[in-house]
């Protein structure tokens, strides 16, 4: 059948509340969850339920556990981690930004500040800063 030919659930003062239709069990179901987001149940491809808590953790003890080596190396289960050694990629406050003659020609600078009208990537020109 189909869902349009189902009557939708209503609550005891005959209101619609919120639902779904299963297609596998032709009938509507009450959407269910916490914190105004409804519950989801994920499945693997084969249809084996996923477990979030047990895969979350197992996350965070990989990412704990693998050293710096191995992620910049690539020998381990998450990928390889690319680390910018180059002294002409610079970091920080823009406060603390060196002076552009104090670098080399084609340096860049990332300004990480929190406020938005003070965030910029610069390049240095040699002898002063060009925001791009």
């Amino acid at each position: 059948m189909a869902y349009n030919t189902k009557s939708i659930i209503k609550d005891l003062n005959g209101k619609p509340v919120p639902q779904c239709f299963n297609n596998d069990t032709d009938a509507y179901e009450v959407l269910q969850g916490a914190n105004g987001a409804n519950r989801v149940t994920l499945y693997t491809s084969n249809g084996t339920e996923i477990d979030l808590a047990t895969l979350i953790a197992s996350i965070v003890t990989a990412i704990n556990t693998t050293s710096t080596t191995q992620l910049r190396a690539g020998t381990n289960a998450i990928g390889k981690v690319t680390i910018s050694t180059d002294e002409r990629d610079k970091r920080g406050l823009a406060v603390n930004k060196p002076l552009a003659s104090s670098v080399e020609n084609g340096t860049t600078y990332w300004s990480t500040d929190t406020d938005p009208h003070a965030e910029a990537i610069e390049l240095s020109n040699g002898t002063s800063w060009v925001v791009i």
